[in-house]
Parts: C-alpha cells; structure tokens; sequence
C-alpha cells in the first residue's frame, strides 16, 4: 500500500502540481485500504513515512534535473505476450559529467531490489519502442526511493542491462504454471465466502 500512495503522488508531482500533508491524509482516508493501521496508530504516522518516500523522490528530481518522457504509461499490444504500465520515462544525463541526455525508463519502487525488476523493465522497454519507435529507450532502470534516512533524503538509482530473453523464458513458465489443461490462461478468482453464518437457524417448512 505505502508502494501505491507514492506512485498516487508521483504523478501531479510530475506534472508539476503542489502535494501536500492534508492531501496525502485525505487520500489514505478514502481510498478504502485500511491495511496501514497494521503497522501504524494514527494516519499522521503513517503520512510522515509517504512524505519521507516523496521527499526521497524529489531528491532524486533535485539532483537529476530530469525531463519527462511519459508517466504511468500503459503498454499493450497484440505482439506482445504481457501487458503493463510503466512507471516513468525521463530525458537526462546519465553521468554529471554527460553532454548529452538519454531516454531512461525508470521503474519507481519504495522496498528492495530484486531481479525480477530487470525482467520488468526489459519487457517494458520492447513495449514502448514497439509502440513509440521514433523514442527508443537508451537505458533501464531501477529508482529505489527510501524512508529509512537520517538527514537528507537518499534514493538509490540503480542501472539494469537489458534481458527481455530472461522475461520471456519467465512469461512462459508463468503461463504454463497457471493455464488450465487446455493451455487457456484464465484468471483465478476464488469463490467468495458467506457474509452471515449461523448454526441454528434452520427455515421453517410448512
């Protein structure tokens, strides 16, 4: 959930709106997760760690001086085996001391690394170019924003090399892992359970 309030927020912040506390608390009240009251007492508690992960990304926008590309970007399309949304899309320089700007596809995370992240963005890259040939991607990446810092917020930007073989050997094992025995992919929806229960009621017959 805290991974989705700051991808809620990334958003207007990219598109150069104001965010601010009463928002943010505003939004957690009403978006009907209550899962956050697990971990924290008051929704002030939990704010302070979503504006701790905002000021994270800012730093990283600060430092970057990035220009946007696309934002929650969908991908889909009838060549593809997946369909997706990535997260974010920047012209920047790579390295401080670059003279030129790359188009780096970023994918925006609050927890850790994993190698599954390399395989995402590597499908997401052959989906955008699939779709946006005449912008083709220079770069790939992972912006691990944090919440865990002491003074100044940190973020880890992490380059990944390019494996859309890997995502594709992964895709087809996860279809042939959740396909029924025709082959056909169906999602898997779980019947729900009953909303009352009652031991003793039986109906009255006549």
């Amino acid at each position: 959930q805290q991974g989705t309030e700051v991808h809620y927020w990334m958003v207007p912040l990219i598109y150069g709106d104001t965010v601010d506390v009463d928002q943010i608390k505003t939004h957690i009240l009403g978006n009907g997760d209550d899962s956050w009251k697990w971990l924290y007492k008051t929704v002030n508690q939990y704010a302070y760690q979503i504006r701790r992960y905002l000021a994270s990304f800012c730093q990283f926008w600060v430092e970057h001086d990035p220009i946007p590309v696309a934002c929650e970007y969908p991908i889909y399309h009838e060549d593809l085996p997946f369909g997706g949304r990535l997260d974010l899309i920047v012209s920047m320089k790579k390295a401080k001391n670059s003279k030129k700007r790359s188009n780096i596809l970023l994918d925006l995370k609050t927890g850790n690394s994993y190698a599954s992240h390399i395989l995402q963005n590597s499908a997401y890259k052959v989906g955008w170019e699939l779709l946006n040939p005449e912008i083709p991607i220079d770069y790939i990446g992972g912006l691990y924003v944090s919440n865990t810092y002491r003074d100044e917020p940190k973020y880890t930007l992490k380059y990944q090399d390019f494996d859309y073989e890997g995502f594709l050997h992964a895709a087809k094992l996860w279809h042939r892992e959740n396909s029924n025995t025709k082959g056909v992919l169906k999602p898997s929806v779980k019947k729900a359970p009953p909303t009352e229960f009652n031991l003793y009621n039986k109906k009255e017959t006549e």
